[in-house]
């Protein structure tokens, strides 16, 4: 069967409610890792007796996206180096200075020890993690994929593409936004969402940098908006939100601008059809 979409979760701060657990493991941990484990748990709260019933902890996986990483974290890092020198790094922050920490921490909470990957990427991450989902599921190589595309807000990095660029309404904040996909009929109800056709041609590598930060239009079913690219994911799962409780049957989507073109179809779950 086509991957289907379980839930979709987004977080914008890091003020949600967490078991005390979950928070204890995260007390030393950094604001991009503390946003994607919030988004996991708001994604996966609802499905713990499920996950547990219909999968082992070998066939559940990660692939989380992001453009920077964590990267105010690595700032903040290199600051212990100059101000203390090289021997007085601080061990905590250099743990947390790179992209596969907050996976870690992901697997570690939640128990899922399957296929784990971060991907880079400035065009369209969210979408590039989409489509490795699919890759994975559809070889059967996972029964479940948690699908994550986090930032981090820098304050250093907005000044410098103001200023390299002559961007004056560019700001990054801070977010993180996940999605729970299966190809498992058991662990799917009436409100999933089917993906099928996704695809994406990537423009980037031969465009200038300031093509990376143009706007991008994404149509979604006959409404079409102009949106920058911090923007884009976060409205693409809103969307999506709203698709769990329409009565819809066919949803087209494409999203294009100078650094690329992702399209594809999205049909509500119906178990006598697909099963």
């Amino acid at each position: 069967m086509d991957p289907v979409l379980l839930k979709t979760s987004i977080i914008t701060n890091n003020k949600a409610s967490l078991p005390t657990q979950i928070s204890r493991t995260l007390r030393r941990a950094d604001e991009i890792t503390n946003l994607c484990v919030a988004a996991s748990y708001l994604t996966l709260n609802n499905y713990n007796d499920i996950i547990t019933k219909y999968s082992t902890p070998e066939e559940r996986s990660i692939v989380i996206s992001t453009r920077f990483g964590p990267i105010e974290t690595n700032f903040r890092y290199l600051d212990t180096i100059f101000d203390f020198g090289e021997s007085q790094g601080s061990p905590t922050l250099f743990s947390h200075s790179v992209h596969n920490t907050a996976s870690g921490y992901i697997s570690r909470i939640f128990n899922f020890k399957g296929p784990i990957y971060t991907i880079s990427s400035y065009s369209y991450p969210l979408i590039k993690a989409l489509l490795t989902a699919i890759t994975l599921l559809k070889q059967d190589l996972t029964k479940l994929v948690l699908v994550i595309e986090t930032e981090t807000k820098s304050n250093l990095l907005n000044n410098g593409i103001k200023d390299l660029l002559s961007i004056k309404d560019f700001s990054t904040f801070s977010y993180s936004i996940a999605w729970l996909l299966t190809n498992q009929t058991e662990l799917v109800n009436n409100t999933g969402l089917v993906f099928n056709n996704i695809s994406l041609e990537d423009l980037s590598s031969y465009k200038p940098i300031y093509n990376l930060f143009s706007d991008i239009i994404l149509e979604y079913q006959n409404k079409i908006e102009y949106i920058n690219s911090y923007q884009l994911s976060i409205k693409l799962s809103k969307y999506l939100e709203k698709s769990f409780y329409e009565d819809t049957e066919n949803i087209y989507f494409k999203i294009n601008s100078n650094i690329g073109i992702a399209k594809g179809e999205i049909y509500k779950y119906k178990k006598e059809v697909l099963q």
